[in-house]
């Protein structure tokens, strides 16, 4: 747009800072979200607006400023209105009920119209400003500009009108809720970008009518309960087609200094535009990110001149979304987006972004998540979000690159679970077809194929083997294979015993019984005839016989324990024990000792009732024949010496009558007798003897 030569030209930080009374309250007022404007009457005349400042100062001609024409404030028709707390009659159309708040210029009151008895919001021109030409032309202006907009976002104006004390007013619909402001910091990301996203709605409405807001902040955007968003305050709407029956921009220059853009506060107004409404809804965006407005000071003074140097705050947020927020609040005007069509086209596509690098983001724990013990499923998910972000934004180059190093560890994992068909799949996928890992996963493939065919050949011999056979993983105890002979042995079903551990088992009568098979299996040498026992489907106790031994199929080791059924041999050993321990008796009860000589060695045997016989204790270790001589009396030791000689050299038989040494010095008479055990060659090589306590029959 070309510069408007009647337009005024003046300098709001300039004048600010020539004049010092104004340089001195600038200085003194805080850096504030309210609007500071540099207005301007008839004559040319500045004057200096803020809401802090009680008075109005009054400037001399600036320089550069043209004289604006006195506004016809035309037909503004009469309308009865009474104050809060006042007496209503019978004519009276507005009466005002509580202030709802205030700015620099007008008083906004909640209030009942009567004529259509509904609830409305009347903004009333200050008292102090009735009769003040410049205000009252302002204040109209800002009236007719709104009452022009026809928008769902633009806060809609009934009626205007003058009341009782010829003051100016306007009504327009009561919104129930809140300001932006006030609401925004506890709002989600996701609502404010949504309000942000509707205000565009209305302001490319008024970019399409020639009209740019110039004040755009959060305290300018009313919220409905029901999700209404509504954008006010169009005092400062300027007209960029030159009508200057319709907006106050030919009068005054301004903005609010911790949003406004840098030709709003060092610029004249022929340098404001559409560009001017698009770096004030990037400082929201800057707002919304970041929690606070783009430009601040220590004072009112410090801040408009950042604003106008277009100082921005410093953030350490990195994102897209500051990307745009910064872009729009470019220094110069055209290097900001072109018009509110291309800043809502940024937004949409950064929600795109947003959301697929959200959606990178959540894979990515997941997979942090789980770790090395992620599972087929997880990579599954895993795989599934980042595809699902790659579709929102298909320049996602991280995804693409996320996705293929997902698919090397699916694929790494899925061949340490021994499934490679998968594995050379998710490589292919991932560009991988012809990398080294893919030709050693389809070694491995190979070869458990080949280890396949053999495994399948042992698995049948296992299966028909004639012994009871369970096959054990050596790493965790798992039972992966029972064969069908141990489920005729014991009764239990074999597949149920698949897939379980020996300690998941109720095989054994007891924990004890179960540990000590444990541990034999566990032995270098494994379980040799190692008796045990089981239960059996019916309860009953079975006797069996374990042999194991450790064999390795692929890349895993196993235990391969055969069990027979022994419970014959038990039966008959615990018969054999049984008429042992008769005989025992019996020898006790006839007082008969036994004992065994080994010619090779010289080792005498005893039963136990020699031992008693000779005084000897239980522990008593074999004594060779020297030593059994020594228990003999010295004179019956030569008999016995020559009738031993006699039975090994010829294989006679003797019976002595010989006395024994007992423990106390005495001496045992005992009836000893022998007899020589031959081989097959002849030869003695054992004399097998007894011996019978006579000490009680002999005098």
């Amino acid at each position: 747009m070309k510069p408007d030569p009647h337009r005024p030209s003046a300098n709001l930080l300039a004048t600010l800072q020539a004049d010092p009374e104004l340089l001195q309250r600038a200085t003194a007022s805080q850096a504030t979200s309210l609007t500071v404007t540099l207005e301007f009457d008839s004559t040319g005349r500045g004057r200096i607006d803020h809401p802090d400042w009680r008075d109005r100062r009054s400037l001399p001609l600036v320089a550069g400023a043209s004289p604006v024409e006195q506004l016809d404030e035309g037909f503004v028709p009469y309308r009865p209105m009474v104050g809060p707390g006042k007496r209503s009659e019978l004519e009276t159309e507005y009466r005002l009920v509580g202030m709802l708040g205030s700015g620099g210029t007008g008083v906004v009151y909640q209030a009942h119209q009567r004529a259509i008895n509904r609830e409305v919001a009347v903004k009333v021109l200050r008292d102090e400003l009735a009769k003040d030409p410049l205000a009252r032309q302002r204040f109209l202006l800002e009236a007719r500009t709104i009452g022009s907009l026809d928008h769902p976002n633009v806060i809609a104006l009934h009626e205007l009108g003058t009341g009782p004390q010829g003051e100016l007013f306007y009504s327009m619909k009561r919104i129930d809720g809140t300001s932006w402001d006030r609401s925004m910091d506890q709002m989600s990301f996701e609502e404010n970008l949504d309000t942000l996203v509707r205000l565009c709605d209305a302001i490319r409405y008024a970019h399409s009518r020639e009209l740019i807001h110039r004040d755009i902040k959060p305290e300018n955007v009313m919220l409905g309960r029901f999700g209404e968003v509504l954008l006010a305050d169009w005092g400062l709407a300027m007209s960029l087609d030159g009508d200057d029956s319709r907006t106050t921009g030919r009068a005054a220059i301004g903005g609010t200094p911790a949003y406004m853009a840098p030709e709003l506060a060092a610029g004249d107004a022929a340098a404001q535009s559409i560009l001017t409404d698009i770096y004030l809804l990037g400082a929201l965006l800057f707002r919304i990110l970041t929690g606070h407005p783009p430009h601040h000071g220590e004072n009112l003074l410090d801040c408009i001149r950042r604003a106008a140097a277009n100082e921005i705050r410093e953030t350490s947020i990195r994102s897209g979304w500051i990307q745009v927020a910064l872009r729009a609040m470019a220094t110069r005007p055209h290097d900001r987006f072109a018009d509110v069509a291309a800043f809502a086209d940024a937004l949409a596509r950064e929600k795109e972004h947003e959301r697929s690098i959200d959606l990178l983001r959540r894979a990515d724990r997941l997979i942090r998540k789980v770790g090395t013990d992620a599972k087929h499923q997880d990579y599954g998910i895993a795989e599934a979000l980042i595809r699902e972000a790659l579709d929102a934004w298909p320049g996602n180059r991280e995804a693409a690159e996320t996705l293929a190093q997902l698919q090397t560890s699916h694929a790494r994992a899925a061949a340490a679970n021994g499934d490679f068909d998968l594995a050379l799949n998710l490589l292919a996928q991932a560009g991988q077809a012809d990398s080294e890992l893919s030709a050693r996963i389809r070694g491995q493939r190979d070869s458990r194929r080949e280890q396949a065919v053999r495994e399948s050949r042992f698995s049948q011999l296992f299966t028909q083997s004639p012994d009871a056979g369970l096959m054990i993983r050596c790493a965790d105890g798992e039972i992966v294979e029972a064969n069908n002979r141990f489920e005729t042995l014991t009764g239990h079903d074999a597949g149920a015993l698949v897939g379980k551990t020996i300690l998941e088992l109720d095989l054994w009568p007891n924990v004890d019984v179960r540990n000590r098979f444990v541990e034999v299996l566990a032995t270098v040498e494994g379980a040799v005839d190692f008796e045990t026992r089981i239960i059996g489907r019916d309860g009953k106790l079975l006797d069996m016989s374990a042999c194991s031994a450790r064999l390795r199929v692929g890349d895993e080791n196993f235990f391969l324990c055969t069990l027979r059924d022994i419970s014959p041999r038990v039966r008959v050993r615990k018969e054999l024990d049984q008429s042992r321990q008769q005989l025992r008796e019996m020898q006790q009860l006839a007082q008969l000792g036994l004992w065994e000589l080994d010619i090779a060695s010289g080792k005498v045997r005893w039963s136990d009732e020699s031992l008693r016989i000779n005084d000897l204790p239980q522990e008593h270790d074999a004594a060779d024949s020297t030593e059994y001589l020594k228990l003999i009396h010295p004179d019956d030791q030569p008999r016995l010496t020559e009738a031993i000689r006699n039975t090994i050299e010829f294989g006679t038989v003797y019976e002595l009558k010989l006395r024994q040494r007992r423990s106390d010095g005495g001496w045992n008479t005992v009836m000893a007798r022998g007899q020589p055990v031959l081989n097959a060659a002849g030869e003695v090589t054992e004399i097998h003897g007894v011996m019978i306590d006579i000490t009680r029959y002999v005098s």
